[in-house]
C-alpha cells in the first residue's frame, strides 16, 4: 500500500430484497521498476442481515508489465592466467556482468593440460555464488607445488559450467601456465670427434664420428657434408651431406660415412673437407670442421739405371733391378 496500490476500506450495503452486485476499487500504481507479479489480500468482516458466505477472503494479483531486469552471465576474468612455480598458489577470478537480477551461481574446476595434478598443482572444483543484487567479482585458488626438476612451463585447464539463475558467459574455459622457475638443463654441444681423420685409399670407406658433449637436454641436429680439398669428389670419393640427429637425453656418438674411389694412379695423399653447420636444439662445438686424408697406396715407378718403384711408407726408395708388376 502506497508504492503499489492504494488501501481501500469501506461498506457494501443490500437493501431489502436487492440481489444486485455490489464493486468496489482498489487503485494501483503503475512503476517502472520491475518487481515480479505482486499481490493484495482482500477480505469481508463485520456481516450484519445476513450470514458471510465462501469466499469472504481473496487474492488480488498485481501483474508485472515492466521488462525483466537482466540477471547477468558468470566468466572468467581472462582467457589466460600465469603463475610462478614457486607462486604458492593462483587466484582464479570468475565476473558477472550485464545484470545482476536474482542470485546466481556457476560450478569451476581444473583439469590437467601439460601440468599434472598431484604433481605440480592440486586440483580444485567447487561453486562459485552471486547473491541478487551482486555484481561484485568472485575468486578461488590452484594451489602451486614447486618442485626442483626442469619440466618448462605447464599448463592447468580451468571450466565453468551449470550456470544458475544466470547465462554462462566468455571465456567459460582459461588456461593457466605454471611458468618454470628452475634453471634449463644444459643441451650441449654437437662437433666432430677429432679434427683429422685418415683411411686408406683401398679402405671403401671411412667412417666420421660427431659427438654431443657437455649436456643432452631436448632433441637437437646439426647438419654434415664433404667439400673438395684436394681429393676430387666423384673420382676420389663420393660426396656425402646430411643431418646427424639427437634424441632428448641422447648423448650418443653419431657417424656418417664417406665412400672411397680406390683408383690405380699414383696421386700422393689427398683431403677431403668436412663441416657441421646449422645446429638446432644445442650449440656447434669445436672442432666443426676437420680434415679427412686419403692415403695413397697405388706405387710410384719410373727408370733410373734400371727399374724403381717407391711406395712411400718406408720412407726409402725401394728399388728393384727387375721389372715391376
Amino acid at each position: 500500500a502506497g508504492s503499489d496500490y492504494t488501501a481501500a476500506a469501506g461498506t457494501i450495503n443490500f437493501a431489502d430484497g436487492d440481489t444486485v452486485a455490489k464493486t468496489f476499487n482498489v487503485p494501483i500504481t503503475n512503476d517502472s521498476t520491475w518487481e515480479g507479479d505482486e499481490t493484495v489480500n482482500l477480505s469481508l468482516s463485520t456481516a450484519v442481515g445476513a450470514t458471510l458466505g465462501t469466499p469472504s477472503s481473496a487474492v488480488l494479483t498485481i501483474t508485472e508489465d515492466d521488462p525483466t531486469p537482466p540477471a547477468g552471465s558468470m566468466q572468467f576474468s581472462m582467457a589466460a592466467y600465469s603463475v610462478a612455480e614457486n607462486g604458492t598458489s593462483a587466484t582464479i577470478t570468475v565476473t558477472r556482468i550485464g545484470g545482476d537480477f536474482g542470485a546466481a551461481s556457476v560450478n569451476f574446476a581444473t583439469s590437467n593440460g601439460s601440468a599434472t595434478a598431484g604433481s605440480d598443482y592440486t586440483g580444485t572444483s567447487g561453486t562459485i555464488d552471486f547473491a541478487d543484487g551482486d555484481a561484485v567479482s568472485k575468486t578461488f585458488n590452484v594451489p602451486i607445488t614447486d618442485d626442483s626438476t626442469w619440466e618448462g612451463d605447464e599448463t592447468v585447464n580451468l571450466s565453468l559450467t551449470t550456470p544458475v539463475g544466470a547465462t554462462l558467459g566468455t571465456p567459460s574455459s582459461a588456461v593457466l601456465t605454471i611458468t618454470e622457475d628452475d634453471p634449463t638443463p644444459p643441451a650441449g654441444s654437437m662437433q666432430f670427434s677429432l679434427a683429422a681423420y685418415s683411411v686408406a685409399e683401398n679402405g671403401t670407406s671411412a667412417t666420421i664420428t660427431v659427438t654431443r658433449t657437455g649436456g643432452s637436454f631436448g632433441a637437437a641436429s646439426v647438419n654434415f657434408a664433404t667439400s673438395d680439398g684436394i681429393a676430387t669428389a666423384g673420382s676420389d670419393y663420393t660426396a656425402a651431406a646430411g643431418t646427424i640427429n639427437f634424441s632428448d637425453g641422447d648423448a650418443v656418438s653419431k657417424t656418417f660415412n664417406v665412400t672411397i674411389t680406390d683408383d690405380s694412379t699414383w696421386e700422393g695423399d689427398e683431403t677431403v673437407n668436412l663441416s657441421l653447420t646449422t645446429p638446432v636444439g644445442a650449440t656447434l662445438g669445436t672442432p666443426s670442421s676437420a680434415v679427412l686424408t686419403i692415403t695413397e697406396d697405388d706405387l710410384l715407378c719410373g727408370t733410373a739405371n734400371g727399374i724403381f718403384c717407391d711406395d712411400f711408407e718406408s720412407g726409402n726408395l725401394d728399388a728393384w733391378s727387375a721389372s715391376v708388376p
